[in-house]
């Protein structure tokens, strides 16, 4: 049951990115054009979206938390975890994800090229 929540966040998450994507490509269309009067309303849409993204992700995260704890209530590492906030933090990101994706193939962001580095 906890895992069929978890999934539904995440499909939630992921509509909601999309939403956030199409609004902020539609945002920028409208500073090249500049069209001021709709950007403005945009933008707070934009500023919404993002908000409720934010919070879907802290849902997620406090639910994932919460599956993880064991029973002698010490916590269980959770790699899903981790690897969903290494990706929105952009310390690495699926290679080619823009064309479709490659399994297994990641490119380091800036704060992964510095950890990296640093290490």
């Amino acid at each position: 049951q906890e895992g069929d929540s978890l999934a539904a966040l995440d499909a939630e998450i992921a509509a909601v990115s999309e939403r956030v994507l199409s609004e902020s490509m539609a945002v920028q269309t409208l500073r090249e054009r500049g069209a001021c009067e709709e950007l403005s309303t945009r933008e707070l849409g934009l500023r919404a979206l993002n908000k409720e993204l934010k919070a879907l992700h802290a849902r997620r995260d406090a639910q994932a938390g919460a599956a993880a704890d064991g029973k002698d209530g010490a916590r269980v590492f959770d790699r899903t975890g981790v690897e969903s906030l290494m990706k929105r933090r952009f310390f690495v990101a699926p290679a080619f994800e823009i064309y479709g994706g490659v399994a297994g193939l990641y490119d380091y962001g800036p704060p992964g090229c510095a950890a990296k580095n640093y290490l």
